[in-house]
């Protein structure tokens, strides 16, 4: 147990130190290598059909599962700073996963002269016939699950699609059992070994989901506080009831009220580094933060992560000014950073709707001074005191060297898209641009 402790906590601090652009070449080369044996396990190129139907199988099932092991958060949220790119990676391999899937029957049905319908028709008469429309489930799984995303998405709610969406991974044990009794490929023993260790890598994957779904890996926290401010926003204080949390500014975690409810992801406002305690702060906009609210004191809470390099490239040096732009609750990750008394050399660019729904301004007036610039875009009683909009215009009044500057953005999507564009057009280098991306 000890070796095997040691062993994890040496591999964890490897790649910890890596780069995350190392990360990401390793992780390419294992699903490079994980798909090229699908090529000489197919068989003959030169059998056509039967060339392609079992490449496709081979390459769709890779893929696919490789959507499913991308998207375990425990797993890859010990290894990857930028889960956004992980969670792009799932969805890709999602799309090219099913397509590979569509073509292997597609294959099988113009090989062996069969019509297009056979394909979808369950049929248990026989072993054989079990074995094929266990490949059948599949494919209708993951047919149903591409109309319902590239037709049909606009009349689900997210909840509802992505529940649906679980369906891909369903799929996977009815390829498992449908392909080694059929496919031609399987009369070589290496075609088993590798088919079967595809298989173990998905028990694998499984268990770590099924012990996160239970709340087994997550850390335990209790209620302490719950304050309402202005604008429908709440500020939420946890407690630690086992474990504490290590967690940077800028970072995020995932919130269960329950051992088996949703989760959903939340930025930290701050972190008690003495007892612990951690601060989110939401806006009630649906069903979940809406049942975040009614949480009673002493309830527990169930947190997975932290997640996120969003501010990494923070410099709290006095060389290089640092632009925070902050959209109404698009402020909490940088709070911490606000807060900093040795970061002197930052701006905070903080957009709301109206004064009263600003929370925050009032300390953070005091803590930054002229620092501090506020924009209200619909402040009737008080409309030429501050400016409507932040702008290009609006940064180059106030920061000197605005065009080397880091900036940071954070707020609604379009507003993050246009401020991104608009610092690009006017010279500012895409490095130094970083807006904040929530994984999946």
């Amino acid at each position: 147990n000890k070796t095997r402790t040691h062993l994890k906590e040496v591999t964890l601090l490897y790649f910890v130190a890596m780069t995350e652009r190392a990360k990401k070449i390793l992780l390419i080369t294992l699903i490079l290598l994980s798909v090229l044996p699908a090529f000489t396990l197919a068989g003959s190129p030169k059998a056509d059909w039967l060339y392609l139907s079992s490449l496709s199988g081979f390459i769709g099932t890779a893929l696919i599962l490789w959507q499913y092991i991308l998207g375990t958060r425990s797993i890859t949220g010990l290894y990857f700073n930028e889960l956004p790119w992980v969670t792009r990676l799932h969805v890709l391999f999602g799309i090219w996963g099913s397509l590979f899937i569509f073509a292997h029957p597609i294959a099988a049905t113009l090989l062996y002269g069969k019509s297009l319908t056979y394909s979808f028709v369950l049929d248990f008469s026989s072993g054989l016939e079990s074995s094929i429309s266990y490949g059948r489930i599949a494919f209708l799984f993951i047919f149903f699950i591409w109309a319902t995303s590239a037709l049909f998405r606009k009349f689900f709610s997210y909840r509802l699609w992505k529940y649906l969406h679980y369906l891909a991974y369903a799929s996977l044990p009815f390829v498992f059992f449908h392909a080694p009794r059929i496919g031609t490929s399987f009369v070589d023993q290496a075609a088993y070994a590798y088919w079967y260790s595809l298989v173990a890598v998905f028990a694998v994957f499984t268990v770590v989901r099924l012990r996160m779904f239970l709340s087994l890996g997550r850390a335990k926290y209790k209620v302490s506080k719950i304050t309402k401010l202005n604008g429908h926003v709440v500020l939420l204080q946890l407690s630690p009831q086992r474990s504490t949390l290590r967690i940077k500014p800028g970072q995020y975690v995932y919130l269960r009220h329950s051992m088996i409810s949703e989760s959903h992801p939340f930025s930290v406002a701050h972190h008690n580094k003495r007892t612990g305690d951690i601060f989110v702060a939401f806006k009630v906009f649906g069903k979940y933060t809406n049942e975040l609210t009614k949480a009673e004191r002493g309830a527990s809470m169930y947190i997975d992560g932290p997640y996120g390099a969003f501010t990494e490239a923070v410099n709290t040096g006095q060389n290089q000014a640092t632009v925070f732009i902050a959209g109404g609750i698009g402020i909490t990750p940088f709070i911490m950073h606000l807060y900093n008394p040795a970061f002197k050399n930052k701006h905070l660019f903080y957009a709301n709707r109206q004064r009263n729904n600003a929370n925050f301004v009032n300390n953070l007036r005091k803590e930054l001074g002229q620092h501090l610039h506020e924009f209200y875009s619909d402040d009737s009683a008080n409309t030429s005191s501050y400016p409507r909009k932040i702008t290009v215009s609006e940064i180059q009044k106030h920061v000197t060297d605005w065009k080397n500057a880091q900036y940071f953005i954070c707020g609604p999507t379009q507003m993050m898209k246009q401020l991104r564009e608009n610092l690009k057009t006017n010279g500012v280098k895409p490095s130094n641009i970083h807006i904040e991306e929530f994984s999946f």
